[in-house]
């Protein structure tokens, strides 16, 4: 019984100790935001979902003529039909720009 209590305590340790996850997830985010922050000609935009968990990058919308048009067009069912969701939260656009 102490054997198995000791891999179980391993294992969650093991899972919750690794936060590069968060910091690799900023530094793609930041790269991302430097990227197509100096794009000419229509700026692009995130798809963010809010949810209980915080913020999730989702998609980035780019290369149409009017982004902010099509990034709201995508979320706008998801938002007006809250069951289609997997997991509770809203979603918005966000401009990316240059940090």
């Amino acid at each position: 019984m102490r054997f198995f209590m000791l891999i179980a305590s391993g294992l969650m340790l093991g899972a919750c100790g690794d936060a590069s996850n968060l910091e690799k997830t900023e530094s793609f985010e930041g790269k991302l935001r430097a990227t197509y922050g100096e794009k000419r000609g229509s700026m692009a935009y995130g798809i963010v979902k809010n949810s209980v968990a915080g913020d999730s990058w989702l998609a980035t919308v780019h290369g149409y003529p009017d982004n902010e048009a099509v990034c709201e067009e995508l979320i706008a069912e998801y938002n007006e039909s809250p069951e289609m969701s997997v997991l509770a939260g809203t979603y918005r656009c966000d401009p990316i720009v240059g940090r």
